[in-house]
């Protein structure tokens, strides 16, 4: 693979020795290891696409030899996005948003509020989060989006014939994607928000994302602040799935999920830092499709707490 040059040539740009920011490639690089908090290597001089790459591949962000469409490898595209995020502003674009690097915040020090900003616009662009709910910790993207779910499916190695469930805000919302039977209004009243999965008929014309080629919407209110603001200021569902490679034990750290996903970490954008969780067990989930209830999962509520008579 031919080395990288930083040349704008390769997205039809003047060349960036001489910048609009009257900067070298030094002092770029430099503003940009400052800029992504990356300081470790911003104290040195030394510096080009070389410089570069070492950042990004310092850090694991992006694999080192993977070739693109666009003839050279996705560390190589990071490079070039660093420099034209840096020189020419942020762009809002599919191939910008696919390469941004993933971010940590911590719940604790900048409240629900602004966590919940920051998580509804990156599920908006189609990224994928990581965050707290009142059991586990989750992954969420836009619930009825193919492409943002097939993200999921991806990280988890989950199989794709196993469906993925999704958090609303309130019944209210609920009901504008599945049919609300008197039996699911019964168990909402009394077990939510609380650690209960509700699958319900889907609404006629909810046919993408989670609910594509499936008859039925499996329907999540957490007890949870974070998950519910989510629910409102996102505005439609996001998807409620443990945060943990399929077949395998859900953790309660974000540091051992990250470690348990491996590379396929890289498709989480966003982490919402709740520190460690409880020891909990996940959602109870109750089949409601046809009017009767059905088990499908024993979780945190169990069968005989909810009684015989729904």
């Amino acid at each position: 693979m031919p080395t990288p040059s930083l040349s704008g040539e390769f997205y039809g740009l003047p060349d960036l020795k001489y910048t609009p920011r009257g900067l070298g490639h030094q002092k770029i690089f430099l503003k940009i290891a400052r800029r992504v908090g990356w300081r470790k290597y911003a104290n040195s001089e030394e510096a080009g696409i070389s410089f570069s790459l070492q950042i990004v591949r310092a850090e694991g962000i992006e694999p080192s030899a993977l070739v693109t469409s666009r003839r050279c490898s996705t560390t190589e595209l990071s490079a070039h996005y660093f420099i034209l995020q840096l020189i020419y502003g942020s762009q809002n674009t599919a191939f910008s948003r696919s390469i941004q690097l993933m971010t940590t915040i911590c719940l604790s020090e900048i409240g629900v509020e602004a966590a919940v900003l920051r998580a509804a616009a990156l599920l908006r662009d189609g990224g994928v989060i990581l965050y707290p709910t009142d059991t586990l910790y989750g992954l969420g993207v836009d619930a009825l989006s193919d492409e943002a779910v097939a993200k999921i499916y991806a990280l988890k190695g989950r199989d794709k014939e196993k469906p993925i469930h999704c958090v609303v805000s309130d019944l209210e919302m609920a009901t504008e994607y599945a049919e609300v039977n008197d039996v699911a209004r019964k168990l909402a009243g009394e077990f939510l928000p609380g650690p209960l999965t509700l699958v319900l008929k889907k609404n006629s014309g909810i046919n993408t994302g989670i609910a594509k080629r499936i008859d039925t919407i499996g329907i999540r209110i957490p007890d949870n602040d974070f998950c519910i603001a989510l629910a409102r200021k996102f505005g439609k569902p996001y998807t409620t799935t443990s945060a943990n490679v399929s077949g395998m034990e859900p953790l309660s750290t974000v540091d051992e999920i990250l470690t348990q996903f491996g590379d396929n970490a890289r498709y989480i954008d966003l982490i919402i830092d709740a520190g460690e969780l409880s020891k909990c067990e996940p959602s109870t989930v109750v089949d409601l499709s046809d009017g009767k209830p059905t088990i499908l999962r024993e979780g945190a509520i169990r069968l005989p707490e909810m009684g015989s008579d729904f």
